[in-house]
């Protein structure tokens, strides 16, 4: 079915319309994904900061709730002890003061961790008390002498008050005084570990001293914990009721223990969780939309190469329709007797023989680009340009006679052989030539020249 011109062009604009505005759904509709994506990634972003927030404040507080856990350890032996070294009424009332050093000395006989540097008792009041040191080889009482620097490793718990001083403040202390050296090794580190998880791998502990910051008494780590900053969890150490500072109930305590997390602070780490997540969302938006991107421009391009090959195709099909219909009304004409004497018998004959070879020309030429679309290569042979010229000529020996075209022929002498397909070589030669005798008019003439040049130190041979 024929169409006018105005209405093929009419079709063409509109079909040109069509396929921009379907382009155009197709790159907003790409762009509604990403923004999505985006708008989902920002959502997560602060979902996941809730989330990392209510997980670091329930971390914090368990880690809390185990430096307490540490504390109430530690107060509860450290009560059990004073126990069992406070003498009763009557032991007072029977030995005097030699009641603490039998007390202390039978402690001694079945604990066998070196917890007291020394122990003695404090008596008296008001602005003179009296303060002597247990031996713990012979129970004599001897002179407390002043250590110098371990005032915030003692602590006073009272003595047993006589009959006549049970309503009143106790005369007598009992004071301890604690071994350093021990805590820091092994008990303060029993304790961490046993009440505190993650110590060696995720958590830092350290007990320092309330009112000096920088007396550090116990710390699992090395070092200095400068660069840790500020601890995630902090509790109160070394709370005894009753002792000499916390009269009346009143709890103050005198050391502090704290924890840090091992990556640093615990918030630092959770943002620092929070933008890896959210640059690997990022990360895979971008992805996506470049993948969908791609697709698009796939999408476009396999578009372009079918509607190409709709036109090869229409324009094949144009060129096989018209040597087809000369050849059936040539046939039919010979067939039905039209032409009869021999010399019109003879130019039909030559007018089939030529539009058969014009078919089988565009046969050939469509079975080569099928073979270029599926990349199909042959093995390379050495060609003589002179020799594919001439051919090609002879092969379109028909359409230049038709033309009344004059051959001009410039082909330098001695050119070198090339590398290539032989009858890929005379195709391409046999086209131009052919299309410069169908398109270049009437009686003109054709130029065809052959040199040899280097480009770049490679000898090329041009044909033109």
């Amino acid at each position: 079915m024929a169409f006018p011109k105005g209405s093929r062009d009419k079709l063409e604009a509109e079909r040109m319309r069509h396929r921009k505005r379907q382009t155009y759904l197709e790159w907003v509709l790409v762009a509604l994904m990403a923004a999505v994506s985006a708008v989902l990634v920002i959502i997560q972003y602060h979902w996941t900061g809730r989330l990392s927030r209510s997980e670091a404040e329930h971390s914090r507080s368990n880690v809390r709730e185990q430096l307490r856990q540490v504390n109430r350890a530690w107060n509860a032996e450290l009560m059990e002890i004073w126990q069992e070294m406070r003498p009763s009424a009557e032991e007072v009332a029977k030995s005097g003061r030699n009641a603490y050093a039998l007390r202390y000395r039978r402690w001694l006989a079945h604990e066998s961790r070196p917890i007291f540097s020394r122990v003695g008792i404090e008596s008296g009041a008001g602005n003179s008390p009296q303060r002597s040191e247990i031996n713990p080889a012979t129970g004599r009482f001897e002179p407390w002498a002043d250590a110098g620097g371990t005032a915030f490793a003692q602590f006073e718990m009272p003595g047993t008050a006589t009959s006549s001083e049970a309503a009143v403040d106790p005369q007598e202390w009992i004071v301890f005084e604690l071994n350093l050296d021990y805590l820091k090794k092994t008990w303060l580190p029993d304790l961490s570990h046993t009440w505190i998880s993650n110590t060696e791998d995720q958590v830092h502990v350290r007990v320092r001293t309330n009112q000096n910051p920088t007396r550090i008494i116990y710390g699992s780590q090395a070092g200095s914990y400068g660069d840790l900053g500020t601890p995630f969890a902090t509790a109160e150490m070394f709370t005894l009721r009753g002792s000499r500072l916390a009269r009346g109930g009143e709890s103050e305590h005198r050391w502090v223990i704290e924890a840090w997390n091992q990556s640093g602070s615990l918030d630092a780490a959770v943002s620092a969780a929070r933008w890896r997540n959210f640059g690997i969302a990022c990360v895979l938006i971008a992805l996506s939309f470049a993948a969908g991107c791609a697709l698009l421009r796939y999408t476009l391009r396999s578009r372009r190469l079918a509607e190409m090959q709709l036109r090869f195709v229409a324009g094949v099909s144009h060129e096989m329709r018209t040597p087809l219909a000369v050849i059936r009304g040539a046939g039919q004409n010979l067939a039905t007797g039209v032409v009869w004497d021999r010399e019109h018998i003879t130019q039909y004959a030559q007018m089939i023989v030529k539009h058969a070879d014009q078919l089988g020309e565009t046969i050939e030429q469509v079975l080569t680009f099928a073979a270029t679309q599926k990349r199909e290569t042959h093995a390379a042979e050495t060609v003589s340009v002179p020799g594919t010229l001439d051919d090609a000529l002879e092969a379109s020996r028909t359409d230049l006679q038709a033309s009344g075209c004059e051959i001009r022929r410039q082909i330098a002498p001695g050119l070198p052989q090339v590398l290539g397909d032989p009858a890929a070589l005379r195709r391409a030669f046999q086209n131009l030539i052919t299309n410069a005798a169908r398109h270049g008019g009437t009686g003109g003439w054709i130029l065809i020249s052959a040199n040899s040049l280097k480009v770049d130190g490679r000898q090329i041979v041009e044909v033109q």
